[in-house]
């Protein structure tokens, strides 16, 4: 809210939500459903939070990940299904 950040749609009590409004949902669902498990795992392994504590080319590669979902951007367009 305020960010410009999509956001899903809210059902609203007696009424259902449209067939376009649950795709929709479903669709940005999929996209927060792999951040919020990245971060997850992050926060459990606790990658950064210890010094040496994987080999280093592990550490490097876990730091481009986390590199990539800071800064992933989705399409302009998203394609939801059409299911």
């Amino acid at each position: 809210m305020g960010l410009g950040c999509d956001t899903p749609f809210k059902k609203r009590p007696g009424k259902p939500l449209l067939d376009w409004q649950k795709r929709f949902n479903k669709g940005i669902n999929q996209i927060r459903y792999v951040v919020e498990r990245s971060i997850a795992h992050l926060k459990v392994w606790r990658i950064l939070s210890t010094p040496c504590r994987l080999p280093q080319p592990t550490t490097i590669r876990a730091i481009n990940v986390i590199r990539k979902i800071m800064f992933y951007q989705p399409p302009a367009e998203p394609c939801f299904p059409s299911n």
